[in-house]
């Protein structure tokens, strides 16, 4: 999926904080002190969103806020996410990264 970074912060204190993993507030960091222009908070929550939009018409299960862990990759402009249980019955089999 395609990423798009935008400028801004996210409201509030903490929210990052609310819905990340220590994982991803490592990262996070990282990817201010690389490229600081962009805000790497707004961009890990939306890329969350989309995660949980797309995992729970197959898994038919909520995820917690600190759910999924992402990996974003600005150089490929992408990200990955790993979620924090197993994956929904598809056709008779599990359905599995790869």
């Amino acid at each position: 999926m395609e990423l798009h970074r935008e400028l801004g912060e996210i409201e509030g204190p903490g929210v990052v904080d609310l819905l990340t993993l220590p994982e991803g507030r490592v990262q996070l960091r990282h990817l201010a002190a690389l490229e600081p222009a962009v805000c790497w908070g707004r961009l890990m929550c939306s890329a969350k969103e989309s995660v949980y939009k797309a995992t729970y018409p197959l898994a038919h299960r909520w995820l917690g806020l600190e759910d999924p862990l992402l990996t974003l990759d600005p150089a490929d402009v992408s990200f990955t996410g790993r979620l924090p249980m197993s994956g929904p019955q598809i056709n008779g089999g599990e359905l599995t990264p790869g």
